[in-house]
C-alpha cells in the first residue's frame, strides 16, 4: 500500500500562534499609529487652515490700508498745493501792505510839504490869498502871485487826492487778499481734519494687520510643531512596523525551516508522483512550480488546515519560498476571473484548448492580466500566502470542462 504524504502538524502548529501574534501586533501597531497620525494630521490641517484664513483676512485689511494710504497721500498733495497758494497769498498781502505803507508815507510827505508851505507863508506874513495879493507891488505881480498860489494849491490837492485813491485801492485789494487767505486757511483746516480722520483709520487698520500677523505667527508655529510631531510619529510607526515585519519574517523563516525539516523526515512518494512522467509529457502540462507536494487532491483532515482550508481539496499544494516564480502549466489565455478570488487570494485562471483550464492560487503578486495569451512555462505570478492559506505555497488545479480533476494525473 502506498504511503500517504503527511507532515508533523505539531511543528507547524507551533509557529502558527507566533505568526498570528505577530500579525496582530503589526495590525495593532498600525491601527494605533495610524490613529495617532490621523489625529496629529487633522490638528496640523486645522492649524494650516486657520493660518491661511488669517492670511486671507489680513490681505483684505492690507488692501483697505492701501486705499486709505492713497487717500492720505492725495490729501497730503492737496494740502501741499494749498500751502503754496496760502504762501503766495501771504506774499501778495505782504507786498500790498508794503505798498500801502509806502503810499501812506507819500501822503504824509505830501501833507507835510503843504503844511510847510503854509507855515512859510504864515511866517512871512502872507497867510492867505489876500496877503499874497496885497503884497504884490503892481497888478502884474498880483496876477502872477494869484496864479502861482492857485496852481500850488490845485497841484497839492490833486496829488493828495490821487494818493488817497491809490491808498484806498490798495487797502481794498489787501482786504480781498485777506479774505482769500482766510478761505484758503479754512480749506486747509478742513483737509487737516480729514487727514486726521484718515490717519486714525490707518492706525486702526495697521493694528488689525498686526493682530492678524500675531495670529499667523502663532498658527504657523503650531503647524511647525505638529509637523515635527507627525514626522516623529511616522518614524516611530515605521520603526515599529519594521521590527514587527522583521520578527514576522524570522518566524516565517523558522516555520519554513520547520516544514522543510518535517518534509525531510517523512517519506514522500516521489515515485508515485513522477511514475507517469512519459504520460505527463504527452498530456501537455508541466509543473507550475519547483517544490514538494505538501497537500494532495481530495479529502483532507480539517486539522491539517487549522480550519481555514477546504476539506475537499480540488487541487494540490506545492511548497515553495515566498516570491518564487509560478509558471503557466500550459499555453492559453488569462481568464477575466484572474485577480482577487476569495479564499484563493490572488489567483490566476488560464483557459486552454480541449476544455482544459488551470488555477494558480494564494499568490503574493500577479504577472499577467485578463485577456493576455501566455506561453507554457511563462512566469504568470509569484508565490505567497494570500486568501485562506496556512503558509506560503502554490495551490494548483486542473479542470476539465470546469470540473476539478487530480493534477497528478496530468503532470
Amino acid at each position: 500500500m502506498k504511503k500517504k504524504l503527511t507532515f508533523d502538524n505539531r511543528i507547524i502548529k507551533k509557529y502558527i500562534p507566533i505568526l498570528v501574534a505577530l500579525i496582530t501586533c503589526i495590525m495593532v501597531f498600525g491601527l494605533f499609529g495610524l490613529s495617532a497620525m490621523a489625529d496629529t494630521e487633522e490638528d496640523l490641517n486645522e492649524a494650516n487652515e486657520k493660518a491661511e484664513q488669517a492670511r486671507t483676512e489680513q490681505a483684505a485689511i492690507m488692501e483697505e490700508l492701501a486705499v486709505k494710504q492713497a487717500e492720505y497721500d492725495e490729501i497730503a498733495a492737496e494740502m501741499e498745493a494749498l500751502q503754496v497758494d496760502i504762501d503766495n497769498k501771504q506774499g501778495e498781502i505782504d507786498l500790498k501792505e508794503e505798498e500801502i505803507g509806502e503810499m501812506r508815507t507819500s501822503i504824509d510827505h505830501q501833507k507835510g510839504g503843504l503844511g510847510t508851505r503854509l507855515r512859510n507863508m504864515y511866517k512871512s506874513g502872507s497867510v492867505g490869498v489876500f496877503d499874497v495879493l496885497l503884497d504884490s507891488k503892481n497888478f502884474t505881480e498880483f496876477v502872477s502871485n494869484l496864479g502861482l498860489v492857485q496852481r500850488i494849491y490845485e497841484s497839492d490837492q490833486k496829488t493828495l487826492s490821487e494818493l488817497e485813491k491809490k491808498c484806498k485801492d490798495l487797502e481794498d485789494a489787501l482786504a480781498e487778499l485777506e479774505i482769500a487767505k482766510s478761505e484758503l486757511n479754512a480749506s486747509m483746516s478742513s483737509l487737516e481734519s480729514v487727514q486726521a480722520e484718515v490717519e486714525v483709520a490707518k492706525a486702526d487698520l495697521q493694528e488689525s494687520i498686526d493682530k492678524y500677523q500675531a495670529l499667523i505667527d502663532e498658527y504657523e508655529a503650531e503647524a511647525a510643531r505638529l509637523a515635527a510631531i507627525l514626522e516623529e510619529e511616522r518614524a516611530e510607526l515605521q520603526r515599529q512596523l519594521e521590527e514587527a515585519a522583521a520578527a514576522a519574517a524570522a518566524a516565517e523563516a523558522a516555520r519554513l525551516a520547520a516544514e522543510e525539516e518535517a518534509a525531510a523526515e517523512v517519506e514522500i512518494p516521489y515515485e508515485e508522483v513522477y511514475e507517469n512522467f512519459e504520460r505527463s509529457n504527452n498530456s501537455g502540462f508541466v509543473w507550475p512550480a519547483s517544490g514538494p507536494v505538501t497537500s494532495f487532491y481530495g479529502y483532507r483532515d480539517p486539522e491539517d488546515t487549522f480550519g481555514i482550508g477546504s476539506t475537499d481539496h480540488e487541487g494540490i499544494d506545492i511548497g515553495v519560498g515566498y516570491g518564487a516564480p509560478v509558471y503557466a502549466a500550459r499555453s492559453g489565455y488569462v481568464s477575466s476571473a484572474t485577480g482577487w478570488s476569495g479564499g484563493y487570494g490572488l489567483a490566476v485562471y488560464l483557459i486552454h484548448d480541449d476544455g482544459f483550464s488551470t488555477v494558480y492560487g494564494h499568490n503574493s503578486d500577479l504577472a499577467v492580466s485578463p485577456g493576455e495569451y501566455v506561453e507554457q512555462g511563462q512566469v504568470i505570478a509569484y508565490a505567497g500566502s494570500t486568501g485562506n492559506s496556512t503558509g506560503v505555497h502554490v495551490h494548483f488545479e486542473i479542470r476539465v470542462n470546469g470540473v476539478p480533476v487530480d493534477p497528478l494525473g496530468y503532470l
